[in-house]
Parts: C-alpha cells; structure tokens; sequence
C-alpha cells in the first residue's frame, strides 16, 4: 500500500497537534459540499441562479453546520486568492475568525483527501509518487502566537 511521504505525515501531525479555532458562534443549514460543479449561474445577469446536489441518492451532505464551512471549501478548492476575492463580494458575515475557521476546515478536507488517497491507493491525493506533501495543505495558512499561543490558527492574507 502507497503510504504517505515522511514529509507529508509530518505536516499532518503538526496540525493535529494543534489547537482548533473556537466554535462558531451560530449555525446554520449548509450544502456541505458546495464547489462550482453545484452553482448554477445566469451568465448574462451575472447572478447565482440556483445550488444543486442537496442529495446523492440516499444520503446527504447537508447538515446543521459552521455557515463558513461551504466557504471553506473555497478555500480548499481554489486557494487563498480566490478566497479572498471571493470574500470581497460576499455579502455575508466574515469576519477573522470566520476566516480562521474556514482556513481550518480547508485543511481538515484535504486531510479527508489524503486518508482516503492512502485507503483507496489513489497517489496523487497523498503527496504522489514523488512523496511531496500536496502544497495547498500548506498554502496560506502558519501557526501564530494568542489566538495567539503557539500552535492555534492564523490565516495570511
């Protein structure tokens, strides 16, 4: 079985070390699996029309949740520029430790990737052949002090 890089497990004990952001304040009902593939958009008006894909057959992703966990994935799909160009034009709640949190759940995801690339044998979502750590685990985010104490979140702008 394809194992994860010695590089890549070191990453990922770090941040398992680390202390998680604090909880949000309130939840709501969220896709929890939202990405462009579930948006639908009237080009023309230059407006969101629609989210799909609430289902898949006989269970959901939808769940009482973090409101920033579908911007989360943001994040993890697209990276910290899109992020924040996204969150220029969001007209919701986000303030930094929204940001923080959402930073956080990102890379909670990409570790989902990386145990299911071990499990299912599949390289490219466990650092590959070449034993390289996948770079966007790392993008934009470093451990600061106090929400501040070593070893909580910070993300970079």
């Amino acid at each position: 079985m394809e194992q994860v890089s010695a590089a890549a497990r070191r990453l990922v004990e770090g941040f398992l070390g680390r202390t998680p952001p604090a909880e949000p304040h309130a939840v709501a009902f969220c896709h929890n699996d939202l990405g462009s593939e579930h948006v639908l958009v009237d080009v023309e008006a230059n407006t969101v029309t629609g989210v799909i894909d609430w289902t898949d057959i006989d269970w959901t992703d939808a769940a009482i949740a973090d409101p920033v966990h579908d911007i989360a994935l943001i994040y993890r799909d697209l990276g910290p520029e899109i992020f924040d160009l996204t969150l220029a034009h969001y007209e919701g709640h986000c303030d930094d430790a929204d940001r923080e949190r959402a930073v956080f759940y990102a890379r909670c995801s990409l570790l989902e990737d990386i145990a299911y690339g071990v499990r299912h044998r599949r390289t490219s979502l466990c650092g590959g052949r070449s034993g390289t750590p996948r770079p966007d685990l790392r993008v934009g985010c470093h451990v600061t002090g106090p929400r501040g104490s070593p070893g909580s979140y910070s993300a970079s702008r």
